[in-house]
């Protein structure tokens, strides 16, 4: 999906990049279509963090 940056998508950007996470609510257009990339992006986050919680218990029981 490719999405045209203009002057308010670019202070959104910056906020994000300051505060170090994204909010899905400031460019509610994104969130209207169901498999968008910030939902994608967010479950291979946390499936990449469940995993690697995983390996880090069954290293501890080792």
């Amino acid at each position: 999906m490719k999405i045209q940056i203009d002057r308010k998508k670019k202070i959104l950007l910056l906020k994000w990049l300051q505060n170090g996470f994204i909010e899905t609510n400031d460019i509610p257009e994104l969130n209207e279509i169901r498999d968008n990339w910030f939902l994608t992006l967010m479950k291979e986050t946390d499936a990449a963090k469940q995993e690697e919680n995983n390996n880090t218990v069954e290293t501890i029981k080792d």
